[in-house]
């Protein structure tokens, strides 16, 4: 009765039965036992808001934000909750505020450019993204960031400057796949097969799976129109990798 892991666990199963009662009750004695439990309350308000009462949902998160200031984790319920019912102009404000507040906070940083997406502040993504590298210069994952909300939105970016932001990031951690694979998509695009291939080619023996990469040299030339050597190149990275 005393397990907090066991009770969450219980709560979890209650909400995917559809028995909310139920999981509100369980939630509610966390909290009795574990009054400092933020977790506890940000599902306690979800819980409301399913049940349409948003006042009592956005109560209880204002209240888990007061005796837990530096968790983003309630205001990433919060402003979800707010976009939800239409509030953006609000939920624009409370982005930048936790911002401001948490200025090195990577995954806030990636949650705040979707949020912002989702609130239809185009504008407010991109500087997000921006102010990343600007505070973690050497942020392999911040330059992927800010590469991907630039590549969303094009019209906010200078010539040349997606693919320079892919092959920084790159430049900073060689190994990470998801640059490499948004880079050479990029290249495809632009008709640069040649190059896109390479990118695949120089991370290729770098990483302990390489059916990603395989996978992609694949695609490449399938756009290449090289049909048959992409069905034989797909099929052997299959037969390597059965779990691709």
């Amino acid at each position: 009765p005393y397990h907090l892991g066991l009770r969450f666990s219980l709560v979890r199963a209650c909400r995917k039965l559809g028995r909310l009662s139920e999981a509100e009750d369980g939630l509610r004695e966390i909290i009795r036992r574990h009054p400092d439990n933020s977790g506890a309350r940000i599902q306690l308000a979800w819980i409301h808001e399913l049940r349409g009462q948003q006042d009592e949902a956005r109560r209880l998160l204002e209240e888990a934000s007061t005796n837990d200031p530096q968790n983003t984790q309630i205001s990433d319920s919060l402003i979800q909750i707010l976009i939800r019912h239409n509030d953006f102009d609000r939920a624009r404000r409370m982005i930048r505020e936790v911002l401001e507040e948490a200025p090195r906070d990577v995954h806030w940083r990636d949650r705040a450019t979707r949020l912002s997406l989702d609130c239809g502040d185009e504008e407010g993504a991109v500087a997000a993204a921006r102010a990343g590298v600007t505070v973690y210069p050497r942020g392999a994952y911040l330059w992927f960031l800010l590469g991907n909300a630039l590549n969303k939105l094009r019209r906010f970016a200078q010539a040349g400057e997606v693919e320079s932001c892919f092959r920084q990031s790159l430049f900073l951690n060689a190994v990470f796949f998801d640059a490499a694979d948004q880079l050479s998509i990029l290249l495809v695009e632009q008709r640069r097969y040649e190059d896109a291939e390479q990118v695949m080619r120089n991370i290729l023996p770098r990483l302990g799976d390489a059916s990603p990469p395989l996978g992609r040299l694949a695609w490449i030339h399938r756009q290449q129109r090289k049909k048959r050597e992409a069905s034989d190149e797909i099929s052997s990275a299959v037969q390597a990798y059965p779990w691709y």
